[in-house]
């Protein structure tokens, strides 16, 4: 019976690692894929923030699996201290420096916020955004 109950103990364990072991390697699979950043640079006073952002709302949603999307608010003084704080929590602080103080556009980047894949700005439809998007998602 000890030895029955030792062989079924031992085919279970080897039974997990080999699920393990699967899951683990889908996961590093679907970690090969670098994720998106799609930051919009936003004003309560800019005119092209106002037609765009809604846009960005609308399809949003659909990419947020493969594409984070963040809003850089350059309003006035907190709105724009929340947001350093919030490209510091995502290790993008670079990017948030070089587009400082400028709106009224939507940028695309890699992981590490080094590499711009896309700017989009004024007035798009959400098939057009959409496609903006599911292209660049395609690309890679």
């Amino acid at each position: 019976m000890k030895r029955m109950t030792l062989i079924i103990v031992v085919l279970v364990l080897a039974i997990g690692c080999e699920v393990e072991s699967a899951e683990q390697g889908a996961a590093e699979e679907a970690g090969d894929a670098e994720h998106l950043y799609a930051v919009l640079m936003y004003a309560e006073h800019c005119a092209s923030c106002s037609m765009l952002d809604p846009t960005v709302e609308a399809v949003r949603e659909e990419f947020e699996e493969e594409i984070t999307f963040l809003r850089f608010d350059m309003s006035d003084e907190d709105t724009k201290d929340a947001s350093q704080q919030l490209a510091a929590k995502y290790e993008i602080e670079a990017l948030y420096r070089e587009h400082e103080d400028k709106t009224g556009y939507l940028i695309v980047v890699s992981e590490d916020g080094e590499e711009e894949l896309l700017r989009l700005s004024g007035q798009y439809e959400e098939a057009e955004l959409r496609a903006e998007f599911q292209g660049l998602l395609d690309s890679r």
